[in-house]
Order: C-alpha cells, then structure tokens, then sequence
C-alpha cells in the first residue's frame, strides 16, 4: 500500500558646494519657522480642549436634515488654493454606527473564522492518499471515500491545486491546494510533494503492476478529520474571546 500525506511544515554619501550648503540651511531655516508654527497650533488647541472652548467651525454647512437611510455627499476644500475641491459620495444609504452594530460585525467576522478553521485547515493540513490494489481512498470531514482505478479519469498538480477526478459523477472530484512559489522550487532544485504525489499515483493509475497487492483496511484507509477541524474551530473561537 502506498499512502501520501500532507506536509505540515541602504545608503549613499556625497559633499555639495557652499553654495548647496547655504540653500540646505536656508531650508531648515524654513522648516524651523513651520515647526514654530506646528507648536503653536498645537499649544492652543490643547489649552482651548483644556479650558471647556469650542473650536472654530470652518467652511461646514448642513443641507437638510440628517436621517437615517438617507445618502451622504462631503465637500472640503482643497488644502491648497487653486487646487480642485475635495467630494466624496456614498454608494448608499447611511446608517449611524451603533455600539450593537459594532459588536453584531464583530461577531459574523468571529464565526467567519471560526468556521473557516474549522471546514478548511484540516484538508489543508492532514490530507491523506492511501492506494492499494483496488483504488484509493481519500479522508475527509466525514469520513473515507473510495474510488476504484478503472474509474480514475485524471491525476493533475495544477499549479498550487492536486486534482483526482473520477467518472464516477457520484464521486465527482477530489482537490487539495497549498501556497507554492515555483521561483524557489526552480532555485533549490526542489520538487513540490504535489507534482511527486501525482506523477506516483498516475504511474499506478496507468500501470497495474506497479499497484500495492494489499487491500487497506480499517485505519490505514484514513480517519475522518471533523474531530480535528472541531479542535481547530474551538481554539480559534477561544482566542477571538481572549482578544475581545
């Protein structure tokens, strides 16, 4: 019997003239007095927030009366003069932000990763091939599946993607997929463990004498993986509740 798995595993330097050294310091010249500027602007704001006074309202006007479901248009000019005012749209209706609405997308992006961890890290990470004289079997979330070998149409490793289908419209078809970077592959003289897998099993597929004479039983068909993916969801759903 044959059985493949899945691997869980600045600067450069120069010298200017006088003359380019007396325009850098009239420049940081220039910078100083913004930085004065920057400071003043900042030491009034924090004593204004200090004292209880509003600030100045500039250039802001309301048209019509807000309401919930109603659309938004946003007009600033632009920060230098001349320059195109700045407009801004929505694409729909807009809805104030509540507390509750923040809590309720919080918890759909939580149940999104949650199920994610647990439907799809455990076929990324625990797949398993077992070959012997009859066919294949594949694990899944379920359970096993079987396909015999007159009934395997085509073995491929499709990029990042191992495919196996069958003729079987029962079956249908079977894929697994993992990051690849075929720049490294072709820099390390590696081969991917897909392309090995699928030129194994084609050989089998083609050529009988090269199958397993055993039959696989039992385990060594494979186990189910929903265990695992109900490990992979509940530690996921126990770190969101630790980060909230």
């Amino acid at each position: 019997m044959s059985t493949y798995t899945s691997k869980a595993s600045r600067g450069a330097a120069g010298a200017g003239t006088d003359e380019d050294d007396s325009h850098k310091a009239d420049g940081d010249e220039d910078d100083g007095d913004e930085d004065d500027g920057d400071d003043e602007e900042l030491r009034a704001l924090i004593d204004r927030i200090g004292d209880g006074r509003a600030g100045p309202l500039r250039e802001a006007v309301l048209h019509g009366i807000p309401c919930d479901g109603g659309e938004a248009v946003f007009l600033a000019a632009a920060s230098v003069a001349g320059e195109t005012p700045v407009v801004e749209v929505s694409l729909g209706s807009v809805r104030p932000m509540t507390p509750g609405a923040l809590r309720t997308r919080g918890d759909v992006y939580a149940l999104v990763l949650t199920a994610l961890a647990g439907l799809v890290l455990p076929r990324r990470l625990a797949w398993r091939v077992t070959a012997d004289r009859e066919g294949m079997w594949f694990n899944g979330l379920r359970g096993t599946r079987h396909i015999l070998w007159d009934d395997v149409r085509m073995v491929k490793a499709d990029g990042a993607r191992l495919r196996i289908e069958s003729r079987r419209t029962a079956f249908g078809e079977w894929r697994v997929s993992s990051p690849r970077w075929a720049w490294l592959e072709a820099r390390l003289g590696v081969l991917h463990p897909y392309e090995r897998t699928a030129a194994e099993i084609t050989a089998m597929w083609r050529t009988p004498a090269l199958r397993p004479t055993g039959t696989a039983t039992g385990r060594l068909r494979g186990r189910p993986l929903w265990p695992l993916g109900a490990a992979a969801a509940t530690a996921v759903a126990a770190a969101l509740l630790l980060l909230r």
